[in-house]
């Protein structure tokens, strides 16, 4: 067994990415094809007559339930696999409002903080004085 492998590399991200992406687009591909499949059963065992289509409702709908999860699958392993870029799309519409309300907020900051500064230099000038006098 290998000791050193890092988990945390680039490549190793790239690699499993890789892998989860076509994972992603092989369960939406095979859930959609069992959806569409399911669809069809359903339809043909509401328009069919004989006993058969009642059987075809029936595995219709099951199958409609299996290709329905299978593509949530599909989908969440997509997201994820997207996630990294998602994160960053988010990052970039966010920062020029959160600089802009950086840039507004400094000078108030920079009151409050020389107000504070103030008032503990205040306090061990007093302190200060208090000790001499003692």
């Amino acid at each position: 067994m290998n000791e050193n492998k890092n988990y945390l590399s680039e490549e190793e991200y790239q690699r499993i990415n890789k892998k989860v992406k076509t994972t992603g687009k092989v369960l939406l591909i095979v859930g959609a094809l069992i959806m569409a499949i399911a669809i069809g059963l359903i339809i043909y065992g509401m328009v069919s007559d004989t006993k058969a289509g009642f059987t075809a409702f029936g595995i219709g709908g099951f199958l409609n339930v299996i290709g329905f999860a299978i593509l949530g699958f599909g989908l969440m392993a997509t997201f994820t696999g997207n996630r990294r870029e998602i994160m960053a799309y988010q990052a970039q519409q966010v920062m020029p409002v959160a600089q802009e309300g950086a840039e507004k907020m400094a000078p108030t900051a920079g009151v409050v903080a020389k107000e504070i500064a103030k008032g503990v230099k205040e306090g061990i000038n007093e302190a200060d004085a208090e000790n001499k006098s003692e």
